[in-house]
């Protein structure tokens, strides 16, 4: 289980709990075939800063998004960074999760979860690192 203070070579997510997420779904068809193969969750890429083969148009990913069944997770992924392009993109694409794998200021993020009815995070003035809270993340679990 995560955060049980798992040894060295143990896993630090059980079986049970696992979950998994196909991205880069990039129609109907593929979301299907995913969901029908045991996914938990289909991403679909929107707002790219570089040409990406597996993005679509924020039309398309709205029909898949509504496509999927219930109690499998529509996950929106973006490289947006800004509050308002993010929260633009979840108005019209409706995803349960939004993933963002650029680097966005903490005080964006608040902007964002406030625009998108989340509660307000901790002040920080300094951009929020991946690497950063990784190491941080791996740290804290090994102990």
């Amino acid at each position: 289980m995560l955060g049980t203070g798992a040894g060295p070579g143990q896993p630090l997510v059980s079986e049970a709990s696992m979950r998994v997420k196909i991205c880069g779904i990039t129609g109907i068809e593929d979301a299907r075939i995913a969901v029908d193969s045991g996914a938990d969750a289909i991403g679909v890429i929107v707002g790219t800063r570089h040409r990406a083969e597996d993005a679509v148009l924020p039309q398309e990913a709205r029909r898949i998004v509504d496509s999927l069944p219930p109690f499998v997770t529509s996950v929106l992924v973006t490289h947006f960074a800004d509050a308002g392009s993010v929260a633009e993109l979840c108005d019209e694409v409706r995803p349960d999760v939004v993933q963002l794998q650029g680097e966005i200021t903490v005080a964006e993020m608040q902007v964002l979860r406030q625009r998108l009815g989340g509660g307000p995070l901790p002040h920080r003035k300094d951009p929020i690192r991946l690497r950063d809270f990784i190491r941080k993340a791996r740290r804290a679990a090994l102990g």
